[in-house]
């Protein structure tokens, strides 16, 4: 099938009712017709589904994001420390984001129990919870509403959603791209690499992003990615105006290097707009700064539990071993920068939040998905791809050392090459990780890509000529 036979089937088949409209075909409706009204628009989820069975039992409540160390303190503390605390919190998460009863879980007293703390209110209800309690549920009769169901961005769903959509008799339409799966970290999976379809198409044209920055995503993929892909056709049409601009960073910190630029640079600040909350930014830098100084009482609320370490060093050791990025971050920043710089740098970041109306945007890849702008800037925060392959290759060439050597020292070289080959399959995984993430990053540009990352470098080597006026690769 066509891919413009795919769109018209999609659109006739909400005309129908027979998959749930979006926002977006609202907004293309009105183009069409302008007599329907927006309440008469059924906007009817999984989620709304679930927070109203919940409210049945629980009363009404405002959902948590998600919980964390400081929001188990209360009803953890007596039982154990913040080490436990925190694999309390683990594995009540990954119960909460998997498709078991509470009956298969592994360990599963500790998870009843916070199950039934949430139930009770000692602890915030979050999104996560009020999905898994909806998923436990045996009488979602969605097929009693729906003809079919469309799970959009599929590449990055979760089993509670995944469980959720496939538990009933509707018919099944998956919509995504998996080089655009990014929240890995989240515990989400690529629906595409689990179920098998009856059909499969293929979107491979770009209405978004001229051609060149379509190849320059493309060559990325091409080199790296341990999957096929359908190189993108560009269907791009407009003016060369360039109106609108992001820097998109990979890191948070990134995004606090760049306000420190931007502070000490002559640009009008009026001009730009964060998108990241300033205390997801912030508030890590802070902790650590008043555990250092023994200003207890001055530490972030949701960075608290930290007060419990006897000294610094003791506080390091625990980030590492749980691998806290945003605390390693922080302390990081805080080796490059003064306390009054930070200060200043998160009042200028405070005021450009509110800044609504600004035409530049700061923020990062995870957050840029899903939004597009005219010139994007890419910071140098990413990962080196080539870096990360020739790691990769270093170690399979270790590992075909250790196997011709496997005669001699049999029990030996086993043990190695097990350590080798978890090595590789991390660092595998790792690379396609960012590689996802770049490539979300690189496809938010519509009409100029400037990359000051050291990918830009590598692109280079391997292109003769390459329109600079679309791609300036510093």
């Amino acid at each position: 099938m066509r891919d413009e036979h795919f769109i018209k089937f999609l659109y006739e088949a909400t005309l129908e009712g027979a998959i749930p409209p979006t926002r977006d075909f609202v907004k293309k409706f009105y183009q069409i017709d302008k007599n329907v009204k927006y309440d008469d628009i059924d906007f009817d989820s999984a989620e709304k589904y679930a927070r109203a069975r919940l409210c049945e039992k629980v009363g009404n409540f405002k959902p948590l994001d998600k919980l964390n160390i400081f929001s188990l303190c209360e009803v953890l503390r007596f039982k154990c420390g913040h080490r436990d605390i925190k694999a309390g919190l683990d594995r009540f998460n990954r119960f909460l984001k998997s498709k078991k009863s509470l009956d298969e879980v592994k360990e599963k007293n500790v998870v009843k129990y916070l199950f039934q703390a949430t139930l009770e209110k000692k602890l915030p209800i979050t999104h996560d919870f009020y999905l898994k309690y909806y998923q436990l549920q045996k009488d979602k009769r969605l097929e009693e509403k729906y003809d079919f169901i469309l799970l959009d961005e599929a590449q990055d769903t979760n089993e509670i959603m995944l469980d959720i959509f496939l538990d009933n008799d509707c018919k099944k339409i998956f919509v995504g791209d998996t080089f655009q799966s990014i929240y890995g970290f989240n515990d989400s999976i690529n629906a595409f690499e689990i179920v098998e379809t009856n059909h499969h198409l293929t979107l491979s044209q770009s209405f978004r992003c001229k051609q060149e920055i379509l190849e320059y995503a493309s060559f990325f993929l091409e080199k790296f990615a341990n999957k096929d892909f359908t190189a993108m056709r560009s269907g791009f049409s407009g003016d060369e105006r360039i109106t609108t601009r992001a820097y998109i960073s990979r890191t948070n910190a990134g995004i606090a290097r760049f306000l420190v630029d931007l502070y000490k640079s002559d640009s009008p600040k009026e001009e730009y707009r964060l998108l990241k909350r300033v205390d997801s930014i912030f508030e890590p830098i802070w902790a650590i700064v008043y555990f250092k100084s023994s200003q207890f009482d001055k530490i972030p609320k949701r960075y608290s539990y930290i007060q419990d370490f006897n000294d610094f060093k003791e506080l390091r050791e625990y980030i590492e071993e749980i691998g806290d990025v945003e605390l390693a971050q922080a302390i990081k920043l805080l080796g490059e920068f003064q306390e009054i710089e930070i200060s200043k740098i998160q009042t200028l970041a405070e005021e450009l939040y509110a800044n609504k109306s600004a035409k530049n945007t700061i923020t990062n890849a995870h957050q840029s998905k899903g939004l597009e702008f005219d010139e994007v800037i890419l910071g140098g925060d990413f990962f080196d791809f080539n870096d990360m392959w020739q790691e990769v290759q270093i170690l399979k060439n270790m590992e075909a050392i250790s196997v011709e050597n496997e005669a001699i020292l049999s029990e030996i070289t086993l043990r190695l090459r097990n350590k080798i080959k978890q090595k590789i399959k991390q660092k595998i995984k790792t690379l396609q990780a960012e590689l996802n993430i770049l490539y979300v990053a690189i496809t938010r540009a519509k009409k100029r890509l400037i990359d000051k990352s050291s990918n830009a470098e590598l692109y280079v080597e391997c292109n003769d000529w390459y329109n600079s006026d679309v791609l300036i690769l510093e």
